[in-house]
């Protein structure tokens, strides 16, 4: 009997593990999401946005989404390093490269839905990407 209760409760663990390892690296994913449309929302300046959605035309559910976003903003570049060093921990593959506090460049790949997430800030200047794939 002990042997069951025990088998039961190492199972519960491991699922309540993987599910909060799966809600963190979402709502990583998520707060960089939400950097990003609440900067779109918000800017009334000269920016250059593109998102992208691909479709299945059988089910119409979403496969894949493509954001880019290049625009001259200091302050957003600086919120947006800061969220890729706090998320780079929940991501399964990384690329940082920080020459000096004026240029920054990362990449974060999360697995499932396969995401890369692309940073680049050089002075002012920022541009980002991001590449979502839900069907894989």
């Amino acid at each position: 009997m002990n042997a069951v209760k025990l088998r039961i409760a190492a199972a519960l663990t491991a699922i309540l593990v993987l599910s909060v390892s799966g809600s963190q690296r979402v709502s990583a994913q998520e707060h960089i999401d939400n950097l990003i449309s609440r900067f779109i929302d918000s800017n009334g300046g000269t920016i250059s946005y593109r998102s992208v959605v691909k479709r299945n035309p059988s089910t119409h559910e979403i496969e894949k989404r493509v954001v880019e976003l290049s625009v001259s903003n200091k302050e957003l570049g600086r919120q947006l390093i800061a969220a890729f060093e706090a998320e780079k921990g929940t991501a399964d593959g990384m690329e940082i490269n920080r020459v000096s506090p004026s240029y920054y460049t990362a990449t974060l790949v999360w697995s499932s839905p396969r995401r890369i997430y692309e940073l680049s800030v050089s002075g002012s200047w920022v541009s980002f990407s991001a590449v979502t794939n839900y069907g894989q």
